[in-house]
This record gives structure tokens, sequence and C-alpha cells, in this order.
């Protein structure tokens, strides 16, 4: 790119964009005296003839096939840019190609289109094939990359090759030689019984593809080695396992083992009552696996208090104090103390706990009436008598 331009606001420096993107790409400065002895005398007051011209390397291979353009500005004294130069680039499918496919195909070198070539493997099986060769584009080559079925490109292993650019000197300018080999294992153990196509493809310098080989692999069935997945039977947290056959050889699984949902635990349920002072609670017994848990409490009942009475004591029995017990369990809550039989005193005739002149009374009749009376005979001559009286006497009186 190369060129000059004058302004009366004066020509400082250039530069140049690519289909108008904001990236600035500066030019290098030339003199240019012809330009002021060529009719433009007039802008020498403006400009310095060192700072006119301006030349710059392009290279349109980084940009994709079609049209771009090319937009040179220059900055005046005050640095404010204008447009010197408008240029239209038309990129075209680079044809300046050559590739080989030297682990398949009997290394034939192709000009201008891929190699193909095919193989066999068996099916399930540990199978390593090789893809390896080259390519060389007017356009250079960076790296490779391949694909399966069609499917996501991966890349591929690098290999130098100087001796492709030995043979085809033509590119040395334009390819390296550590980037325009390949080499790398791919495994077929993956893939399903049939037929597949495994695309090779080249990356240039400007980040466009090219197909370089296509290998034909046919996935053919053999015999395999069956062996037993055993069944796992599930549990109530834990699943199972259907049976199962796969091939001791290759791996390969011949029959899938499916999965059996958990049994999930069945509950039986034993529910203990409360009592006065115990919390009723129900147990949880899984009939599958054992598992047990205790929950659903219930609140003690508490006691049913029922009052026991008190016995009064006599002369003849003791007493009770009052007591309480359980109506429901039977529990003594407050036991009854034995409270002693009264003492007999003597003289004490109507066993009040004193002898008064109502003793005397009670005995006077009992003897009028001839009357046997329970503590009457005091001196233990087998009856009430005058004698008792005069004694229980002094005692009312003393």
């Amino acid at each position: 790119i190369s060129g000059w331009s004058v302004n009366t606001e004066g020509t400082k420096s250039f530069y140049y964009t690519i289909d108008s993107e904001p990236t600035k790409y500066a030019l290098n400065r030339v003199k240019r005296l012809d330009v002021f002895e060529n009719g433009y005398m007039d802008y020498a007051q403006y400009c310095d003839s060192v700072n006119i011209g301006y030349m710059g390397a392009f290279n349109p291979s980084t940009l994709e096939v079609g049209e771009h353009n090319i937009k040179v500005y220059a900055y005046d004294n005050s640095k404010q840019p204008y447009l010197s130069a408008y240029i239209t680039v038309t990129v075209e499918e680079d044809l300046g190609w050559y590739t080989c496919f030297d682990s398949h195909g009997d290394g034939v070198i192709v000009c201008r289109k891929p190699v193909s070539a095919s193989t066999t493997a068996g099916y399930g099986e540990v199978n390593r094939i090789t893809l390896a060769g080259w390519a060389i584009s007017g356009a250079g080559v960076k790296g490779f990359e391949y694909s399966v079925d069609g499917g996501e490109r991966v890349a591929l292993g690098s290999a130098t090759r100087p001796d492709v650019l030995n043979a085809y000197p033509s590119f040395s300018s334009r390819c390296d030689a550590a980037t325009i080999g390949y080499n790398d294992i791919y495994n077929t153990k993956v893939l399903a019984q049939g037929k597949h196509v495994i695309s090779i493809y080249g990356i240039n310098n400007a980040d466009r593809s090219f197909l370089v080989a296509e290998l034909t692999i046919d996935v053919v069935a053999k015999n395999h080695t069956v062996v037993t997945d055993s069944a796992v039977a599930p549990e109530c947290e834990k699943t199972g396992l259907t049976q199962g056959f796969h091939c001791s050889e290759c791996g390969a699984i011949l029959e899938e083992q499916q999965v059996i949902p958990a049994l999930g635990h069945d509950y039986a349920e034993v529910v203990t009552a409360p009592t006065c002072t115990e919390t009723g609670y129900t147990t949880y017994t899984c009939a599958n696996c054992g598992d047990t848990y205790v929950g659903d409490y219930v609140d003690a009942l508490g006691h049913d208090e029922v009052i026991d009475k008190a016995v009064a004591p006599t002369y003849n029995s003791t007493g009770l104090t009052e007591g309480k017990h359980c109506g429901r369990c039977g529990e003594i809550l407050v036991a009854q103390e034995e409270i002693p039989a009264l003492e007999v005193i003597t003289g004490d005739i109507d066993r009040n706990g004193t002898v008064t002149i109502m003793d005397v009374l009670i005995l006077v009749q009992a003897v009028v009436n001839h009357e046997t009376i329970e503590n009457g005979d005091l001196n233990s001559d087998g009856k009430a008598s005058i004698i008792d009286i005069i004694r229980v006497m002094k005692l009312a009186t003393r």
C-alpha cells in the first residue's frame, strides 16, 4: 500500500483500516519531493515532503474469501484524520494445496482434493489405528483436526515434516515444517457396528479449514467370550441390578444390566399404650430388613388419685391415718399409717379417756340393774359391785 497526500492543514502521518474495523494499522512515512515538483508546490507551505508519502505491506491471506475494503487515512498537523485512499481487495479460494495420507492409501500424493482410504476393525476390540499424513497450502498450514461421522472436531497431534518441504521447496516460504504434518492414534473400540468415516481437516493461516483425508472404517462383529454379570438383589434403600453379560476379551457389553428400583421399607406398627408414669409410643419395624424406629409419642396419663379414709383407733383395735392410691394402676401414693389402739384407763367406764362422775353414774345404774358392763369390774371379782362404784368415785374426785 503506497501513495501520498497533501492538505492545507498539513500532513503528519498515515494509517489504514480493514472493513471498517476499529483496529488502526500504521503506515511508514516516505519522503516525496516529486509531489511538489509536479504541480503541488502551493502545498509546500503547509506540508513537509518528509511526511506526505506513505508505504506499507499488507497480507490478504489473513482475510476470509470475498470482497474487503481498505481505507487509508492521513492525520493533519492538528491530529485530525481524513480519508486519503479507498482500496477494494477480492480474496479468492486458495486452490494451491497438496496432501498425503501416509498411514493409509499407500502414501499417494494428491493435488487439490482429499485422500480417500478404508480399513476394517473388530467390534468392541481395542484397535488403535494411526492417523498420519501431511498437507501443504499456498495459505500455509497451522494445524489439523478430525471428526467422526460429521461430529465434533478434535485436534490432531502434529508432526514435523521437513522432507515434504524439501520435495516442494516452492511452499517453504508459506509453510512451517513443524506444522504441516499430523500423527495421532484413534481407538475404534468406541465405534458401533457398521461403517464410519473419519474426516481429517487442515487449518490454514487464515483459520480456514480444508478437507485433507477421509478414512472409512467398517466395524464388524466377532465371537465374544461371554462372562455373566451376576444379578444384585435390591434392598430397602439400595437399587439392584438384573443379570447381564459382557465379553472378557474386548469388554463389549452383550446384555446390559438393568437397574432394579429400591424396595422401600415395609413397616409394621406396634403400639405401646401410655401408663400413669410412662410415655406411650409406636414402634415401627421393617418386615424386609428389620430396620426399626420409635415415634408417635403420647404423654403419660398421670395418676387417678383415690382417697383412703382414716380409721379411728378403739380400745380393741388400731386405727389408720388418711392415705391415697391410684384408681388406675393401684400404686400407693400416700401410705396409711397405723394408729395404735386406745390405752385402757381404770375407771373410764364410757371410754372417753377420762374418769368422771358420768362413769360413776353409769356403773351405779349397771349395779342396780344387775347388768354386766365392760370395764366395770375394777377389783376383778367377776362382777360390778358397790366396791367398784366406790373405787370409781375416788378416781373421779381425785
